[in-house]
């Protein structure tokens, strides 16, 4: 059997180290090469007493041929188990489980062991924990043999003719590869990405049927279901960025410390940071901030932070900028076993540094950031510890003040992002008895501009609470009494909100996602709610959103619920000068049929369908403190009838 095990691993090219042990996998590797040093020693990352998953691994034996990963999933879940990492292939009859504790793994082995799967009597057994990926590596480094037998990414497009270069001009072209482009060249390659990935959305309708909505502008806009505006350029197209997060480490050829930016990867066991001097997009002050960091560095009796053996200190710089010149600085540490005394003596010694007057940084705010790693359920992003100044900055914008807290979104591009809120305000077509819903609403810029603008209210949702808190102040800066914000997921928050909005409650949504776009149950939530007759999408990486543009213009089926949206206009916004980045704003709406059963949209001229007094009052909308208790019950009740309805659950 064991030898089935080790064919069957090697040949879906699962590492052959995994293979299952019938004793205990952690006091295993504790007796596996003491001697050897963090290295040498492949398991070194699971005897620093910090969490790992692969410390609590099981091999799950016999699966049926050609199972699906979601059937795999439904059927752990079945039996109560929910792995945090799963890994197998589907040709393979083997499949390697991790947990967050030794606990969790125990009862997962209880309840796979003798489970019929598919006419399959399951097996599973305590694995070894995979070795370290990059110690093969930095054996062959260090015996001077070539490792780069595979070219990351940035290798490949940047080509053999880099390599003359000095590691800062090298790294101007990956942190801003169009910089050699005339800027009216980067308007129209961008224009043309954007409309490419138009055209592909288009054609995707037409296959599922969308209406007739898609096929008739198409020859007066290029084959694309929507009028396509002209791209806007930006107002600043140097020194733009009021974020920078330089990465700590080694430099290329001394090892000494950097404070700039990498030029490889992890996957290519490449660590090197090389100086931001030449990157056209960053700040001089940021630049001044990072180098005065990296002479204190130098100094120091901490090493950098090495992400491949997980030793070391340093780890990141945040600068954060506001045009009024409030800076704020935020020093990113992991502190290994720093005793009380010794951060102390850290934070003395950031503080004589930033704001000692023979360096004249003029930081108003400065903090330092502790980040190990972190155990399950832990805040993975770090704790702040004010050190200096103040505690937040503050931004002027669209006349209007906004603080900034650390870890707070901002857009990136202050001078654009002005330009941005207006074009979405004019989309929004606000009136005195608009309701805005704010979606992944961050600190909360975009509610408060339409809110500014004279809508009735806006209710503004975000996973983040600093960002909430943050909100809330700024609507407190400003004078503004008709927002509210609400922490949580959007897709357990939003059918809350929307579910309670009277049919004919004129509801204007915009959505402004991270990168990857918006979960499927808040797409589900758009659709369903009647109330919502525009909707304005701001996406920073439209190829990325594109299935969230496609889902929620697909025709009504048992999968894809409520009436769907008809895309009318779309704009690129070029937020990042120099890159090949592009904002895209979408302008959606939808038909509704009042209770007399014409049909009217939102477009029209004076068309918003608002309730008339006379024969039908809105219902009181839930206040935000109400909305969040509720989210809370109704995500529970789900989760219990679901069970009930049930035996397989979906992750």
């Amino acid at each position: 059997m064991q030898s089935q095990i080790m064919e069957a691993s090697a040949k879906v090219a699962i590492s052959e180290t995994e293979h299952t042990v019938e004793n205990d996998s952690s006091s295993c590797v504790d007796d596996a090469n003491r001697s050897d040093s963090v290295e040498n020693d492949p398991y070194h990352y699971t005897k620093r007493g910090e969490f790992t998953s692969e410390l609590y691994k099981i091999c799950v034996e016999n699966l049926p041929h050609y199972v699906g990963y979601q059937q795999m999933r439904k059927t752990f879940s079945k039996l109560d188990v929910e792995p945090k990492k799963l890994k197998f292939d589907p040709k393979s009859q083997l499949a390697f489980l991790t947990f967050r504790s030794e606990q969790e793994r125990e009862k997962a082995i209880e309840a796979i062991t003798g489970y019929k799967f598919k006419k399959n009597v399951l097996c599973a057994k305590k694995a070894m924990p995979k070795p370290d990926p990059q110690l093969r590596k930095r054996q062959l480094q260090a015996s001077g043999q070539d490792v780069a037998a595979k070219k990351t990414r940035n290798d490949n497009e940047s080509g053999s003719d880099m390599d003359h270069l000095p590691p800062e001009t090298r790294l101007k072209y990956v942190v801003a590869p169009l910089c050699d482009m005339p800027y009216s060249e980067q308007l129209m390659l961008k224009a043309e990405s954007v409309k490419e990935v138009l055209r592909t959305l288009t054609k995707n309708l037409l296959s599922s049927h969308s209406g007739s909505w898609v096929t008739d502008g198409l020859k007066e806009n290029g084959n694309i279901c929507c009028k396509v505006e002209d791209i806007i350029p930006s107002p600043v197209v140097d020194n733009y960025r009021n974020k920078v997060e330089y990465n700590i480490g080694p430099s290329c050829d001394t090892k000494s410390p950097r404070v700039g930016f990498r030029l490889g990867t992890y996957k290519a066991d490449n660590f090197a940071v090389v100086s931001p001097s030449e990157c056209i997009n960053v700040s001089d002050k940021a630049k001044k901030i990072a180098k005065v960091f990296q002479d204190y560095l130098e100094k120091s009796d901490h090493a950098y932070y090495d992400p491949g053996i997980h030793t070391g200190y340093w780890r990141q710089q945040t600068v954060r900028n506001c045009r009024s010149g409030e800076t704020m600085v935020i020093v990113q540490m992991h502190p290994q076993n720093m005793t009380e005394s010794e951060l102390d003596d850290i934070k003395v010694s950031l503080k004589d540094l930033f704001f000692a007057s023979q360096n004249d940084l003029q930081i108003s705010s400065l903090y330092l950031q502790l980040r190990g790693q972190t155990k399950p359920g832990e805040d993975s992003s770090g704790k702040y510890e004010h050190i200096a100044g103040s505690k937040v900055i503050y931004e002027k914008m669209m006349e209007m003040k906004f603080q900034i807290s650390p870890d707070a979104f901002f857009q990136i591009n202050t001078f654009y992002a002005e330009l941005l809120y207006a074009k979405v305000r004019d989309w929004c077509g606000i009136t005195e008895n608009t309701t805005v819903l704010d979606i992944c609403c961050g600190t909360g810029t975009i509610g408060l501009s339409l809110a500014k603008a004279g809508a009735q209210r806006v209710i503004g949702v975000e996973l983040c609470q600093q960002a909430i808190d943050d909100a809330k102040e700024n609507a407190r800066l400003n004078e503004i009494a008709n927002a509210e914000f609400i922490c949580g997921k959007a897709e357990d928050v939003l059918p809350s909100i929307t579910d309670r909005f009277p049919r004919k409650t004129n509801v204007v949504a915009v959505v402004d996602p991270p990168r990857a776009g918006l979960h499927k149950k808040v797409i589900l939530a758009l659709r369903r709610c009647l109330a919502i007759r525009r909707l304005i999408f701001v996406s920073c990486d439209a190829k990325k959103a594109a299935t969230n543009f496609l889902d929620l213009c697909r025709p009504t089926t048992n999968r894809n619920k409520g009436a769907p949206y008809k895309l009318m206009r779309a704009v690129p916004m070029d937020l990042f000068p120099h890159t090949k980045l592009c904002e895209l704003v979408l302008l959606l709406e939808r038909s509704v049929s009042d209770s007399r059963g014409t049909e009217q949209t939102s477009s029209s001229s004076n068309s918003d369908v608002y309730l008339e007094e006379a024969s039908l009052k809105p219902l009181p909308i839930p206040s935000c403190d109400t909305l969040s208790a509720l989210s809370c019950s109704s995500t529970e009740t789900r989760l219990e009838d679901e069970e009930q309805k049930t035996s397989l659950q979906s992750e």
